[in-house]
C-alpha cells in the first residue's frame, strides 16, 4: 500500500481482507470500509486479492491492484456508484496511488526490475524512472508535486549486477515530470507501507494518517486499530480479527487508508 492521506474531515478506513476457509486456495475477502464507531465493515469488492487501494484528494474514488486470472490489473473504484473501471491489464504492476490532478503512480515491472510510470487524467502514460534498482510504494505528496517511494537492489545482487558507489538503497523523492531524483535516507524495504500526513510533513510506513492529522489507522494479527497521532492514549480497536497459520476462521486485514471529506 502507499497513500499520501489529502487534507480534509476523515470518512471510511478501508483495508483489505482476507478469509481464510481451509488448506490451500479456499479464501474469501475484498476491499471493505468502515467508519469509526460501527459495528460492521461493507463489502465493496469481492476478489480476495484485491490489495493496495489509494484515494484519490475528493474521496470519491479509489485505485487499488487485483491479483487474480482472469482479471488481473489495476482498477479505479466509484464509491459514490459503486462502478468499477480496470485501467490498466499489466501483470507486473504494483501498489497504484492516487494524486491531484487525476494523477496516478504506479510500480510497473520493466525490462526486467520495477520502475514508476505516471498515468495522468486523460490515460496518457509517461515512465518516471530507469534504474537496475526496484522502485516500489509510491506516494505523492499532498500537493501533487512529488512523489515518494523505495529503492531497493535485491534482485540486481542476486543476478552479480555490477552496482556503482552512488547507487543507495532507501527513500527517495522525484517531481511529477521525472526530473530532480532526490536521495531521502537509507531504509530496508521490508515491512514498508508508506503513507504522507495531509501537511506533508510526516512519512510513515506502519499507519495511516486521518485527513486531519490526528488520528493514525493500523491493522495487526487482532485487527484494525485506531490511535491519537501524538502517541498519547490508548489504541481503539475498530473491527477485530484473528490471523494466525492460516486455519479455518482465520481472517488477515491489512493496508487500511484513510478517505478525505471535504
Amino acid at each position: 500500500m502507499a497513500q499520501a492521506t489529502f487534507p480534509g474531515r476523515p470518512g471510511l478506513i478501508v483495508f483489505s481482507k482476507v478469509e481464510f476457509h481451509g488448506p490451500g486456495e479456499e479464501v474469501t475477502g475484498g476491499l471493505f470500509a468502515i467508519r469509526p464507531g460501527d459495528e460492521q465493515p461493507q463489502q465493496l469488492t469481492t476478489r480476495p486479492r484485491d490489495y493496495a487501494p489509494s484515494f484519490a484528494p475528493s474521496g470519491k474514488q479509489l485505485v487499488f491492484r487485483r491479483f487474480d486470472d482472469p482479471g488481473s490489473g489495476t482498477y479505479a473504484f466509484d464509491l459514490q456508484t459503486g462502478g468499477m473501471e480496470q485501467i490498466a491489464s499489466h501483470q507486473g504492476d504494483q501498489s497504484p496511488a492516487f494524486g491531484p490532478r487525476g494523477m496516478i503512480v504506479i510500480s510497473r515491472f520493466i525490462d526486467d526490475s520495477y520502475d514508476l510510470i505516471l498515468r495522468t487524467r486523460d490515460g496518457r502514460v509517461r515512465r518516471l524512472t530507469s534504474d537496475d534498482g526496484r522502485d516500489l510504494e509510491p506516494v505523492f505528496t499532498p500537493d501533487g508535486e512529488r512523489i515518494i517511494f523505495m529503492r531497493d537492489y535485491r534482485k540486481a545482487v542476486l543476478l552479480s549486477l555490477r552496482r556503482a558507489d552512488s547507487e543507495r538503497e532507501g527513500l527517495y523523492s522525484i517531481r511529477v515530470d521525472g526530473t530532480d531524483l532526490k536521495f531521502l535516507r537509507a531504509a530496508q524495504m521490508e515491512g514498508f507501507d508508506l503513507d504522507v500526513s495531509p501537511n506533508g510533513r510526516r512519512i510513515s510506513s506502519k499507519f495511516t494518517f486521518s485527513p486531519d492529522g490526528r488520528k493514525l489507522a493500523y491493522t495487526n494479527r487482532e485487527g484494525l486499530w485506531m490511535r491519537r497521532a501524538d502517541g498519547k492514549g490508548s489504541p481503539t480497536l475498530l473491527f477485530g480479527a484473528h490471523y494466525g497459520t492460516q486455519q479455518p476462521g482465520d481472517s488477515l486485514l491489512i493496508q487500511p487508508i484513510w478517505q478525505p471529506l471535504p
